[in-house]
């Protein structure tokens, strides 16, 4: 049995090394093991935070792309009403312009027969001019009153058909 000869040397070398280990279990080991527990926590919520910011961003991500598609909605709304007010407008400056047109027509058909009737009045008032001249001519003649009557009248009716109204 020498194999399992105990003295006191092999009892204090075993104390020495449970006492040994039991330190380096108390304040090595375990400090260890709860510092890395600390750190994969750690790690653990900042993969989380991470998640969670990632999640956040794609959320804003497509907030940003619904907000960019409204905008450019709104865009087309105000080309399109943009579009339409100009095609108003034109649409109202030739109408305008066609009723202007229409007025100046009408005030040069009416300045026309304005002038057309003073012309007509010119002439009446000459013709009456020349047959009393042509009465006065008569006159001198010394033709009979009867003769004087009927050629007179019959300028007059001619001059009162001669009307170019």
């Amino acid at each position: 049995m020498e194999l399992l000869e105990f003295n006191l040397t092999s009892i204090v070398m075993l104390l020495q090394f449970i006492l040994l280990a039991f330190f380096l279990y108390k304040f090595l080991y375990q400090p260890f093991l709860n510092m890395t527990a600390k750190r994969q926590n750690k790690i653990k919520e900042e993969l989380d935070q991470a998640e969670q910011i990632k999640v956040q961003a794609l959320e804003m991500k497509d907030e940003a792309q619904k907000r960019l598609a409204s905008a450019h909605e709104q865009a087309d709304k105000i080309i399109e009403n943009a579009h339409k007010a100009v095609d108003a407008y034109t649409r109202e400056e030739k109408e305008r312009a066609f009723d202007q047109a229409q007025r100046m027509v009408k005030t040069a058909e009416s300045e026309i027969e304005s002038m057309k009737r003073e012309a007509s009045e010119t002439l009446k008032k000459e013709a009456v001019s020349l047959a009393v001249l042509m009465a006065s001519k008569i006159i001198e003649r010394k033709l009979d009153e009867q003769s004087q009557r009927e050629f007179l009248s019959k300028m007059i009716n001619e001059a009162g058909k001669d009307d170019y109204s």
